[in-house]
């Protein structure tokens, strides 16, 4: 049972250093997306307010 519980972690770990380096990893073409809907958002565009949120929400182009 203990060699099972072990071939599941190796596959949990993997999942999780991949998950935290796509996370970490910011485009300069997401930063640039972020700040064109910042500037639509901040001019009153409701599609650009919630795209940008959802981009804060997310971390997306943002410092976290």
């Amino acid at each position: 049972m203990r060699a099972f519980s072990r071939l599941l972690l190796v596959p949990a770990l993997l999942s999780l250093l991949l998950a935290a380096l796509a996370g970490a990893q910011q485009t300069p073409a997401t930063e640039r997306t972020f700040q064109q809907y910042k500037a639509e958002a901040e001019k009153g565009d409701l599609d650009a307010m919630h795209k940008l949120g959802w981009a804060y929400e997310h971390g997306a182009g943002t410092n976290r």
